[in-house]
């Protein structure tokens, strides 16, 4: 049973409890404790990591003899990075040998001591899928490195990478393992196929081979490393950070220094591909492990601070942010993330003085800039959010393809701080790099649309727009919008009551709806939706219009292009 299943099985199991309630408390349970029990699952329900492990802990203390309970315990403390206490629970199970969590924390047990035969032995028992079927060989590779296999162990990685998938990762531990090992050619050639195979290559791989080339002094191949950095991610802050200190940039140590590093470093890569792929619960659990094998890894605390940023969990994300040290290739990442962080817990003038205050060392990386635009546009300061996008286009020297989502959000700016002409000049130079592209096809028609121009492109292209997402309520309430300009009203309903229930909370969408439905004659419909819209925190300006149409003061505006309405 692999991590993924073992979750399924302790989630079937916890219900089967509460259906079969006098089984489960007369085999498993002390009855004093359920409330325990109860507050584990609802705060496990609601991703509440810390809560989650703290009743689970309890409620499998009080009931040792329970091994589901044991397992939930176990995945809970391990989430919430108590590794320790994780591992002192499988030392009480008898037989849980299917559980791929519980044997990668008792092979973790054979690494602490040192133990490359047991943790070896503890390996091969495991049955990988999902995840751990691309993992564990990596995993195994080390083990074998630790038994001083190097050959083995850079044989079995050179069959996995010819697999064609995470070939990238492959090469990339090959190298760490050929470095560690000293074995120097080896580690070369690898390093090298690591950044050409493909050009999935991330910063971290790149800095590595960096740092190898260097140590050994092999200039050209360092110089071709930073040239295919610089090709592959131009705006990376970890190239930023590189190019700001390579002159100075002296490596004497191996990235990887020992075998648990190593081994902790396959598990943060783990992390890395679920959490890339919006598994970020399942990230958690090889996140905590890698953290627990190398608590220096600045890698981590960045992966840990994204998943618990993602949970909502800003306090905790801004802890592991501040980990990471001023002189770290990951600074500016983390700075930028602990801004966001503190925007979203309702701080935002501390994060933009934060950001600020280091704005001319980071002048030069538009992420950087465009985090302070960001939190500016989330305030309504769109005049500060447009001065800063004017500083990144300053920086940049070219406008090419990959910038078309920086003219989009800086059109964005534009548009909601009533710079009209300026905003639609960038979503046109945008369209200009991605011209099918859905939110730009969107973001301009409607545009058109709010202030009554070119209608019948704008139906044009947010037609085309809804093609490709059908499903999207923002654009379906343009589709519906358009509708209702052109005068065809019953087009506008039926596509703005479809938007509604996308995004049922929406004050606008809902407020379209109204002025549709006053059009079709079906006014005491309109009247309900207008007093709904009034429900979800409409903008100050809004409030009054819509409170206007309830008392009969004023009437929703036909359609630019519409016949004059009978309903009026």
């Amino acid at each position: 049973m692999n991590v993924f299943s073992f979750l399924i099985y302790a989630s079937f199991f916890t219900s089967s409890l509460l259906v079969i309630s006098n089984e489960a408390l007369s085999i498993n349970w002390k009855p004093n404790h359920i409330g325990s029990f109860l507050s584990s699952q609802i705060a496990r329900s609601n991703i509440d990591i810390e809560n989650a492990a703290y009743f689970s802990k309890i409620t499998y203390e009080k009931n040792k003899d329970s091994p589901s309970l044991a397992l939930i315990a176990i995945e809970a403390l391990t989430s919430n990075g108590q590794i320790e206490e994780a591992i002192k629970i499988i030392n009480n199970l008898e037989n849980f040998s299917g559980v791929t969590l519980v044997q990668y924390l008792a092979a973790i047990q054979y690494l602490n001591l040192g133990d490359y035969e047991s943790l070896k032995l503890t390996l091969s028992e495991i049955s990988p899928s999902g995840i751990d079927s691309y993992f564990l060989p990596i995993i195994q590779a080390w083990t074998e490195a630790g038994l001083k296999n190097h050959s083995e162990s850079i044989k079995s990685l050179n069959i996995q990478a010819n697999k064609g998938v995470l070939t990238p990762i492959y090469d990339y531990h090959a190298a760490l393992i050929s470095d560690w090992a000293g074995e120097y050619d080896s580690a070369k050639k690898k390093y090298v196929d690591a950044i050409t195979r493909n050009n999935a290559a991330n910063s971290k791989l790149f800095i590595s081979a960096i740092t190898f080339f260097e140590r050994h002094q092999i200039y050209e191949l360092r110089d071709f490393a930073n040239e295919k950095f610089s090709k592959n991610m131009p705006d990376s802050s970890v190239l930023l950070i590189y190019n700001k200190i390579k002159k100075q940039f002296k490596p004497t140590r191996t990235f990887v220094s020992n075998i648990k590093e190593g081994i902790g470093e396959a598990f943060l890569n783990a992390s890395e591909v679920l959490y890339n792929e919006g598994l970020a619960t399942q990230a958690l659990i090889y996140a905590q492990i890698a953290f627990y094998l190398n608590d220096k890894s600045d890698d981590a605390k960045i992966i840990l601070g994204n998943i618990f940023k993602s949970n909502e969990n800003y306090n905790r994300a801004i802890k592991y942010f501040k980990k990471i040290d001023e002189k770290s290739f990951l600074s500016i990442k983390s700075k930028i993330a602990i801004a966001k962080c503190l925007s979203e817990i309702g701080k935002p003038y501390e994060a933009i003085s934060m950001l600020e205050s280091s704005t001319e060392k980071y002048k030069d990386n538009f992420n950087y800039l465009k985090a302070i635009a960001e939190i500016y546009y989330d305030i309504k300061d769109f005049n500060n959010s447009i001065r800063y996008y004017d500083k990144i286009f300053s920086k940049i020297k070219v406008v090419e393809e990959r910038h078309w989502p920086l003219l989009y959000v800086n059109g964005i700016a534009l548009e909601r701080g009533k710079q009209l002409e300026k905003a639609e000049e960038k979503f046109k130079q945008a369209l200009d790099f991605s011209p099918d592209h859905p939110l730009v096809l969107n973001y301009l028609g409607y545009t058109w649309l709010d202030q009554g121009k070119k209608i019948d492109l704008a139906m044009i292209m947010i037609k085309k727009a809804v093609e490709q997402r059908p499903n999207d309520g923002y654009i379906v309430d343009s589709l519906g919008w358009a509708y209702y300009q052109i005068g065809d009203y019953s087009n506008a309903v039926e596509n703005l009551e479809k938007a509604v229930e996308l995004i049922p909370g929406d004050s606008i969408i809902t407020d379209h709806l109204g002025d549709a439905l006053f059009h079709v004659g079906r006014k005491i419909e309109a009247k309900f939706q207008w007093q709904r819209a009034l429900e979800f925190s409409p903008p100050e300006d809004l409030i009054i219009k819509i409170n206007n149409k309830i008392k009969g003061l004023k009437t929703p505006k036909p359609g630019v292009k519409a016949p004059s309405s009978k309903n009026m």
